[in-house]
């Protein structure tokens, strides 16, 4: 027993300055639990009762109080009967309607306000309840059936050691994670109360902390406890506010660091504490935090005197990194990305969360690993700013912006990772590819570093990111992994092989290696097909196949070979003929909507017999049969068997079918083991990749071929061979508007929006016909187009400008090679030259403003007020700019808009 349990708690020291200290509501649960006599008075002499009870069964430990207060509010009254004869006798009053079935919405009451003279018995009946009833519903669709109750009933007789039972429900009620996050349940409270009771995380209760929080309330100094006084106090003015657009507009100010690895870095420097905190999205208590706290910059002067780390689950933005490698910080918590923050919580969890996953949460750590203080599920934010003005450290600043690149490439600091990165934009703009080489040429550079690297115009700096990212291959997150491929696809099959190895070696350590290598393995394999170069070159040599024959004359065939056979049965490729004469009326069946079921079938059947000299023809229609029935595996083994002996014989449609059932089954075979969560085969993907890349080459492939083929590549997740696919079926089918916007988001994805016009040049020359010239210049317009939005959503100005104006240059040259296009175009032209006429004026460029207004306002009046990408009309940009305008330009602007029918506000 402690010896402060002899003293009374008027004589007990006001420590003020140790801290933590028990919070309101779990001294007044303590309270509840320990006023034994239920007459509304908690007196100290039942306060060393309810410690002397705990002691004896837990050795004072939190589990011990939560324990108590399940079984107070199970037997509604402080008596420790472990027998089941309490629960059945719960059960029996939680059915008040007695009809065996006890819904969980019925469970009310419990609030800590109020005058009620036990103040919160309430409140403990309801939490022990709720974590029967939730224990006891098995299925989780809030009610307890009857059968549910008798197997809690039964499981809690067989059980010898019924306190153990108790501490297995809390801890599995408190491992659960609410859908609500603000709901308050049995998990939840009795993690709010353990925060309260055990504030420190020390794994045990502190009486002396309990003492003075009993000498606090104790007002009239008599000893005991009443009502009045356990009155739990309102939170501080500014604890938890409702978040405003306006607080959601203010940037956030918390110094946090990327990593672990780089907190402890600067904490060993320093000397500082490490500051860990939990957010998560949709709790009010985060919420608050994250919008005021870690918005405050008296609060942030509070937390620059910890080394500051922040855990969240959310997504707050769909990337890490914009087109340009920029990296794309939460806007919720600012400086680190959705990855970091998500990232760094296995880690802390093992090493600092005491096997508690709640939030908020802040736990301060000496550099000793002590923790000073771990502060979670509080109702009183005023006690993380009063442990962090205790605890915090002020440390030297260091000007990282004064130092030589040099020294400041992999200094394991955020605020010097951010300078480097700077620096290599900076350099980037210059157009100093030297100062982009020396930085990557570092050993220390980081990964972010790299992928700015990556996303570079110049091939040698891409070269070197590349390279870069490849020793860091086993660290790096899944996105990063993405850009790093999409990087080395974009520079040679040497690179490409380079990062394949690199992955292949990160792969053991790395799950996200291995989920990337797949698809790359599986689209760098060849097929046991071949040479794909060679089928292609096969296939542009081809003459275009011709039709089926008709009905009337596939059933004339039929007859014909039918009475070849009868007066002739063992002549030579008999049973060809009659396979290609039945597979014939069935496709002929087909094409009119007739079933082929039954020609196919007998098709089939009759190939089976063909000898080995005519096999390739006979297994090619056996393909295309099995293909109309569905059934991939035996298309996919006679495709495979009939093409190696037909590659130079393409100008027959069978073996053009023959390729398409190849693709198709190839296909099919890997979206089946997609399906059934298998791993699916490489070597599919090399035959369908084949097949469908020698459609695309041959004279009568088809648009469906190439699409096909591509959504079967995004599927897995390729960025290896993509472009090269897209870039061919483009050169193929140059007015597909399906293509054209699949090829602009791999240009986006893989190189940025740079690479578009050089793109676009590539394909007019591979296309070579002057007159598609005016559909690729119009394409290419709108694929800038799209590529300047991104810029200005990203708020990079200057770079979207110059997209618009390129977006119009091509449009331009669109309709002056081909007027016809002109309706389209200008439509297109009206939202370039608006949106670009908001950004000029946002840069002050005011009379460059007016002229773009005037301009798309005479171009295509119906346009004024269809949004463009950015959800922004012509009429909306055009009522911001003219604010700005001097009076006669806005008069210019006004009237123009208000002739073209869009009168301005």
């Amino acid at each position: 027993m402690i010896s402060t349990l002899a003293l009374l708690p008027a004589l007990l020291v006001q420590d003020t300055a140790r801290t933590p200290e028990v919070g309101d509501l779990g001294g007044t649960v303590w309270a509840t639990l320990a006023d034994s006599d239920r007459d509304g008075r908690s007196t100290w002499t039942e306060w060393q009762g309810l410690w002397g009870h705990l002691a004896g069964i837990a050795v004072a430990r939190p589990i011990g109080f939560e324990t108590e207060l399940v079984v107070q509010g199970i037997a509604g009254e402080t008596v420790v009967d472990w027998s089941s004869l309490d629960l059945a006798r719960t059960f029996e009053t939680l059915d008040a309607n007695g009809d065996g079935v006890i819904e969980r919405s019925d469970l009310r009451g419990g609030s800590l306000s109020g005058e009620n003279p036990v103040l919160s018995q309430a409140y403990v009946n309801r939490t022990a309840r709720l974590l029967l009833i939730e224990t006891a519903d098995r299925d989780g669709d809030g009610r307890v059936t009857e059968s549910e109750r008798e197997a809690v009933l039964s499981e809690w007789k067989a059980e010898e050691d019924k306190e153990g039972v108790l501490h297995r429900w809390i801890g599995e009620s408190k491992a659960r994670e609410p859908e609500n996050r603000n709901a308050m349940t049995p998990g939840v409270t009795l993690h709010t109360l353990t925060a309260d009771i055990d504030p420190g995380a020390t794994g045990k209760i502190d009486l002396d902390a309990l003492a003075r929080w009993f000498t606090a309330r104790d007002a009239n100094g008599d000893g005991a406890l009443v009502a009045a006084e356990l009155k739990p106090r309102g939170a501080p003015e500014g604890s938890w506010k409702r978040i405003t657009d306006a607080r959601r507009a203010l940037p956030p100010l918390m110094p946090w660091q990327r990593n672990l690895d780089d907190a402890l870095a600067v904490q060993k420097r320093t000397g500082q504490p490490l500051l860990i905190c939990v957010n998560m999205d949709g709790e009010t208590a985060c919420d608050s935090l994250a919008y005021w706290r870690y918005r405050d910059p008296a609060f942030a002067e509070l937390a620059s005197g910890f080394v500051c780390l922040v855990v969240s689950p959310d997504h707050h933005v769909a990337r890490d990194y914009d087109d340009r490698g920029v990296r794309m910080v939460s806007p919720r918590l600012g400086r680190v990305t959705d990855a970091e923050h998500q990232d760094i919580e296995p880690i802390l969890y093992e090493r600092y969360f005491s096997e508690r996953r709640v939030a908020p949460r802040h736990v301060g750590v000496a550099p000793d690993g002590t923790i000073l203080f771990d502060i979670f599920l509080t109702n009183d934010a005023t006690r993380l700013d009063d442990a962090l003005r205790t605890h915090g450290v002020q440390a030297e600043p260091i000007d990282f912006a004064s130092m030589p690149t040099a020294k400041l490439v992999g200094y394991p600091d955020a605020d010097a990772r951010e300078v480097v990165e700077a620096r290599m934009l900076e350099a980037a703009l210059d157009a100093t590819v030297e100062e982009r080489l020396a930085i990557l040429a570092s050993p220390n550079a980081s990964p972010d570093v790299a992928i700015l690297g990556a996303r570079d115009e110049a091939i040698p700096v891409r070269a070197a990111a590349v390279q870069r990212l490849g020793f860091h291959a086993d660290a790096l997150s899944r996105e990063q992994i993405a850009l790093f491929v999409r990087a080395s696809a974009t520079l040679d099959a040497a690179a490409l092989q380079s990062a394949v190895a690199a992955l292949e070696g990160a792969a053991e350590t790395s799950p996200d290696a291995a989920v990337a290598l797949y698809p790359l393995a599986s689209t760098t394999t060849p097929s046991a097909l071949g040479n794909v170069d060679v089928w292609t070159a096969a296939a542009r040599t081809s003459a275009s196949v011709g039709a089926f024959p008709d009905r009337v004359t596939a059933f004339a065939n039929l007859d014909a070979v039918d009475a070849l056979l009868a007066a002739q049965p063992d002549v030579a490729g008999g049973a060809l003929l009659r396979a290609t004469a039945l597979f014939q009326v069935g496709v002929a069946d087909e094409a009119v909507g007739n079933d082929p079921t039954g020609p196919f079938s007998e098709a089939i059947d009759v190939a089976a017999t063909v000898g080995p000299a005519h096999a390739p023809g006979a297994q090619g229609i056996a393909a295309v049969c099995e293909q109309a029935f569905g059934q991939s595996d035996a298309s996919f083994a006679a495709a495979r068997a009939a093409l190696p002996s037909l590659i130079a014989f393409q100008s027959d449609p069978l073996v053009v079918r023959t390729l398409r059932a190849l693709q198709d089954s190839c296909t099919r075979r890997v979206y089946d083991a997609i399906g059934a969560k298998e791993p699916y085969q490489p070597s599919d993907v090399a035959d369908a990749l084949l097949a469908g890349r020698t459609l695309i080459a041959h004279p009568s492939g088809t648009e469906k071929d190439a699409t096909s083929l591509l959504t079967l590549l995004a599927t897995i997740g390729d960025v290896a061979v993509s472009g090269d696919v897209l870039a061919e079926a483009l050169g193929r089918f140059p007015a597909n508007p399906d293509l054209h916007r699949r090829y602009r988001d791999h240009v986006l994805a893989s190189e940025g929006a740079e690479s578009i016009a050089p793109r676009y040049a590539g394909l007019r020359k591979a296309v070579g016909d002057p007159t598609l010239a005016p559909t690729i210049d119009w394409y290419e317009g709108l694929a800038l187009l799209v590529a300047a939005e991104r810029d200005a959503d990203l708020g990079r100005d200057l770079a979207a400008l110059t997209q618009y104006d390129a977006s119009l240059g091509a449009f331009n040259r669109s309709v002056d090679a081909a007027p016809d296009f002109a309706d389209s175009a200008n439509h297109y032209r009206v939202l370039a030259l608006a949106a670009a006429a908001q950004l000029e004026s946002e840069r002050g460029n005011y009379e460059q403003a007016a002229l773009r207004l005037l301009a798309c306002a005479e171009l295509r009046p119906e346009s004024l007020a269809e949004k463009d990408g950015l959800g922004k009309t012509p009429v909306q940009r055009a009522t911001v700019v003219a604010d700005g305008l001097d009076a006669d330009a806005r008069a210019a602007v006004i009237e123009a808009f208000g002739n073209a029918g869009h009168p301005l506000d």
